[in-house]
């Protein structure tokens, strides 16, 4: 059994009315639950439940990182290669923020981008609102070369001097930017260009 509608339909119009059995199966909404006093805070869901959407600003962790583990604490650029290893794998250049806290531990690790074989594009606020976000004051930038020699190109040492001055703005440290390769890695503080 359908519904009639109300009005009359033009001639080239279509009208759908649902079934009983069809509404039938259609949940309905919960009820809304008593209005919080001005004390309580009522709950609320980011961007209505979709915050499934907002890949692009999740923080990365591993899937197996817990509270009970140690956490990585960066002293060398030898710490940041042992971190990033994976990277000299692939045939794409990723670059990856490291944000940590004042103990030199690694609070969040997020990939701003992923590129060519050859080069990738990121914007200095793309890469300091990580440290921001998590409350950290220093970061590390890494970013892999495919080709297998980790020498710093032209744009290497542009995006440096660009990323040091944004972060002294806002109060943050670039404390190293690291090359890793499947030949090793570059640091720029190990060799004098910070």
């Amino acid at each position: 059994m359908s519904v009639k509608p109300d009005f009359t339909p033009a001639a080239d119009e279509v009208v759908y009315a649902p079934t009983a059995e069809l509404l039938a199966g259609v949940k309905r909404n919960p009820p809304r639950k008593k209005k919080p006093s001005k004390w309580e805070v009522e709950p609320f869901e980011l961007y209505d439940g979709h915050e499934g959407l907002l890949v692009r600003t999740m923080l990365i962790r591993s899937t197996a990182h817990t509270d009970e583990r140690e956490p990585v604490t960066i002293r060398s650029a030898a710490d940041v290669f042992d971190l990033c290893k994976h990277l000299t794998m692939s045939d794409q250049e990723h670059m990856v923020v490291l944000a940590m806290n004042l103990q030199n531990q690694v609070n969040a690790i997020y990939e701003v981008g992923i590129g060519t074989a050859t080069a990738t594009m990121a914007v200095a606020a793309d890469i300091l609102k990580i440290p921001l976000l998590t409350g950290c004051r220093s970061l590390v930038l890494v970013h892999n070369h495919p080709g297998g020699t980790p020498t710093p190109s032209k744009d290497d040492a542009n995006i440096t001097s660009k990323l040091i001055q944004a972060a002294q703005c806002i109060g943050l440290t670039l404390l190293d930017h690291v090359i890793v390769s499947r030949n090793g890695h570059f640091s720029f503080i190990d060799h004098g260009l910070m």
